[in-house]
């Protein structure tokens, strides 16, 4: 399983099973953080953890066209501006947090 800050944060809520995507989805509250996590991991994605920084580290290990690049820096602006919008739960904010350093540090590996 791809080391990430999700899956590590989501390791200190045992209360949840299931994939990243279904424990990420039963443990945040907001809509808006909930909607965005269903556009980072897909249903049925086979790559890593399921979600998109997984398939960015594939993509720079095994030289491919970074098809996930864009995709990745526009999700990183939406998770900075749900950030400062001042609605989400201390929780939800701790998810969000771990997802935005996860795309971070992988979105350096094309810097």
């Amino acid at each position: 399983m791809h080391n990430c800050n999700v899956n590590k944060l989501l390791d200190k809520m045992p209360e949840f099973t299931g994939s990243t995507r279904e424990k990420l989805l039963s443990a945040v509250q907001s809509v808006d953080l909930r909607g965005f996590i269903n556009e980072l991991y897909r249903p049925g994605a086979k790559v890593g953890d399921g979600g998109t920084a997984a398939i960015l580290t594939k993509e720079f290990l095994d030289s491919a066209f970074p098809t996930h690049l864009q995709k990745a820096q526009d999700q990183l602006r939406v998770l900075n501006k749900l950030a400062k919008s001042g609605k989400l739960s201390l929780n939800d904010l701790d998810i969000l947090d771990a997802l935005a350093d996860d795309l971070e540090k992988e979105l350096r590996l094309f810097k």
